[in-house]
């Protein structure tokens, strides 16, 4: 199951930057993984192959790689901030 998710990651990075990706590993999975994650060749697993093919470079940022997850943890403080202002003008502490 490792491998598999590995893969996912890679596609995931790929995708958060908007770059290529050439991941080549020993016992896992080799592939080209283009800027919108898709999987342009795959070498499975403990099958000694040659890829061969061609990605195009990228030059940029996408939101995700100039803030990082910084936004993310600042909307999620916002959020808690909020509701815990929603419950002590309610008077309740439950939910």
């Amino acid at each position: 199951m490792g491998p598999d998710q590995h893969m996912q990651i890679a596609q995931a990075r790929a995708l958060e930057n908007g770059k290529p990706v050439v991941r080549a590993t020993n016992n896992g999975y080799s592939a080209l993984i283009a800027a919108d994650g898709s999987i342009l060749q795959l070498a499975e697993r403990f099958v000694p192959l040659t890829l061969n093919g061609q990605i195009e470079l990228r030059s940029g940022q996408t939101p995700f790689s100039a803030g990082g997850q910084w936004p993310s943890l600042l909307l999620a403080l916002l959020l808690l901030f909020a509701d815990t202002g929603r419950r002590r003008l309610a008077g309740s502490t439950l939910p």
